[in-house]
Formats: C-alpha cells, structure tokens, sequence
C-alpha cells in the first residue's frame, strides 16, 4: 500500500495535490483511470453512470477569431448526456480584487451553453441530451457552509425552463467543517469525493484514506494513479515552478525544457548548415 507520508530523497511529498488541474486531468483521462472518473460523476451528479465515452477536450471553433475553449476533462456517458470537468486551484486572474468572482461564473455559463449548443443540430430539440458543467475551486465563493450548488434556467419564483443544462460548483476549501462532523461511511458520495481531492495529500488523514480505498474502488484506481504521477519528474517540476502562494511563475518554462530536449534527434539529422 501507498505511504501518504513518506517523502521523496529530495523531500518532496508522495503524493501531490489532485486540485492541480493538469494532475486532475492526468488522473481522470486515462483509460486505466475510468473507474474512478465513473465513480466521480455518478457522485457528482447523483445517480449511477455505467459507460464513459472521452470527448475532444477542445470545442471546433466557428471562425478565426472566437476565443478557443479547451477543458480539463470533457466526456459523454452511455445514454449521451455531455458533461465537462473543470478543476479550479486559484482564482481567476481578474477575480482577486472583489468577490464576485464574476469571470469564473462568467465561464462556467460560456462552457455549459456552447457545450450543449453543438449538439447535432439535426436533433429536434427535445431530443438534445442534459448537459452538465461540473467546477470544483479550492477556494471560497459564497460566504457560508454550503460546499455544493446546483443552478438550472429557473424563474423568480425557482420555476425550471428546463433541466437540460446544470451547472455544479463544489468548494473544496469548505470540505474541512464537514470532516470534523462526519466520519467516511457517514458521508455521502459527493463528500467522499470532495474530502478526497481536498485532502489525499494530507498525511494527518492517512488512515481515514486507508478506511476510504478499502470501501471503493474508485478511490484505490485514482490513488493508484495519482501516486504514479506524483514519482513523475516532469509533474513535480510543473507544479514546484509557484511562489508561496500556489501561483504559477510561467507555464513557457516547462514548454521550453520540453522543446530543447528534442535537439538532440535534430542534431543527428543535420549538419549546422541543414539548421
């Protein structure tokens, strides 16, 4: 079994924090990793998903000049509902200075709505699929306890238009109040999953993990792959490039250690006159 605690020669932790969005998305695409993607939604939404088809994670652009969308984690299930992942670490750049987080929100309804809006539009109209947009944050956005929300197009008075688009935000940051309440079987499986992304990094948990993987098998096939990501070197490099803060000095550094390691194939190819 894993060791939470252990560390490696250069002191770094076993295993690293799955809020990191490029981790997040390393752990739940895999094919090998699709017990535990299966067992996310299925919680998250809140009934059971028995196939998972993995879709483009970059929507077709209409012309030129449109803002691309590229999402963490993009699928269809077996009935062909349409739901996107997004795993938020920090706030939007633009949405420190207030509390409105307004370019987050702003987000969430752009990829919801384009997500369902490019459904074949042959269907008719009743026949396009429930679409969700599912962002979990490591931070707070409503100032009070609730750590999941579900919105749908309601009126005033909470009346539904339409159940067809759902966007769920879960804050992470909050999941801390209910560990304290709680103990694994008491939770539900949404809290199971939001305690383990918040928390799998934390060796004071080690054996509420342990009572966890031994209870589901999701949490084991995840675990597993997270604790492999966390030995691979490029990962460890990306995610340590941050200030104290957890903001990112630069993604290009890691694209240019990347590129510069390919020179060596060119340089058996070509004299200094081919370059």
């Amino acid at each position: 079994m894993f060791g939470i605690n252990k560390v490696f020669n250069d002191g770094l932790p076993m295993i690293l924090p799955p809020r990191d969005d490029a981790i997040f998305k390393k752990i739940m695409t895999s094919e090998e990793t699709r017990p535990a993607l299966k067992g996310l939604i299925s919680a998250v939404v809140g009934y059971d998903i028995s196939e998972i088809l993995m879709v483009n994670s970059e929507l077709p652009k209409s012309n030129y000049f449109e803002k691309g969308e590229r999402f963490d984690v993009n699928c269809k299930t077996d009935t062909g509902e349409q739901i996107n992942i997004e795993m938020q670490a920090n706030p939007m750049t633009g949405d420190n200075s207030d509390n409105t987080h307004e370019n987050f929100r702003s987000r969430i309804v752009l990829y919801l709505t384009d997500l369902f809006a490019k459904q074949d539009k042959q269907k008719v109209y009743s026949e396009y699929k429930k679409t969700y947009c599912v962002a979990f944050c490591d931070y707070t956005i409503w100032k009070d306890e609730q750590f999941i929300r579900k919105f749908y197009l309601t009126d005033e008075n909470g009346i539904k238009l339409s159940d067809k688009i759902c966007a769920i935000v879960i804050e992470l940051d909050k999941i801390g109040k209910l560990i304290e309440k709680k103990n694994v079987a008491e939770m539900t499986a949404t809290e199971r999953w939001a305690f383990y992304l918040k928390c799998i990094d934390n060796p004071d948990y080690e054996k509420t993990f342990l009572e966890l993987i031994e209870r589901e098998e999701a949490f084991k096939v995840a675990t597993n792959a997270l604790t492999s990501i966390s030995k691979n070197e490029q990962f460890i490099r990306k995610f340590y490039l941050t200030d104290e803060n957890g903001i990112k000095l630069s993604d290009k550094i890691c694209a240019i250690v990347i590129e510069l390691d390919k020179i060596g194939k060119l340089i058996e190819k070509k004299n200094v006159a081919e370059m």
